[in-house]
């Protein structure tokens, strides 16, 4: 059933019919800010909490395949379609259980708060544009912006600092950690602007 519903995504009248350059967008925005924020929370927490130090991530095949392809599919189909749909008959807070269901089955305590609120705006676009296929997209394209494409980000912006030799300059640095959330952020709220309201709804 899956596959006989599938969207034909390369389809020019399918980006433009889900305005998915928009929900790009918004995804790649999303996991910028979130980036800079639940680093910066997770600093404070562990002033005062010893929380599991989170493995680095080894990026080779299996692990590209595993979280670019096998998890963005198996776990909307199993959080989004068979959870979801099965709540929604039985409770108005489905989206927030399936989001929360979602979120406690990853491992560590930062990434639990972000998959919450990733599954409340997944669980939304389900409903409203009701195509699994769009949310499947999403949440390739989350955790490739989230584990690729961060990296060379973040290097880019760190070779400039260190071409300006203000690695060591706190003061700078932060700086240019509020101009870059600022940005991001400002990104997000227009990203969400274009796609729409109510994808961030509780129930």
């Amino acid at each position: 059933l899956l596959i006989k519903t599938a969207p034909p995504i390369l389809c020019p009248r399918f980006w433009v019919q889900y305005k998915m350059i928009y929900f790009s967008i918004h995804i790649i925005f999303c996991v910028l800010t979130e980036m800079i924020f639940f680093e910066f929370l997770s600093e404070i927490i562990n002033k005062f909490f010893s929380l599991e130090s989170r493995a680095p991530f080894v990026m080779d095949f299996e692990n590209f395949v595993f979280s670019i392809i096998n998890a963005p599919i198996a776990e909307k189909v199993i959080f989004r379609k068979w959870t979801s749909d099965f709540l929604k008959k039985r409770t108005k807070y489905y989206n927030i259980i399936q989001a929360l269901i979602f979120a406690l089955c990853h491992r560590y305590f930062i990434q639990k708060i972000y998959t919450f609120i990733s599954g409340i705006f997944l669980g939304n676009v389900k409903d409203k544009k009701g195509n699994i296929w769009l949310c499947i997209y999403l949440h390739m394209l989350f955790n490739i912006t989230g584990i690729y494409l961060k990296d060379f980000y973040l290097g880019f912006i760190d070779s400039i600092i260190k071409v300006l030799n203000m690695e060591n300059n706190l003061l700078f640095m932060t700086i240019v950690l509020i101009i870059m959330f600022i940005l991001h952020t400002a990104g997000f709220i227009w990203s969400l602007k274009k796609i729409g309201k109510g994808f961030y709804k509780l129930f």
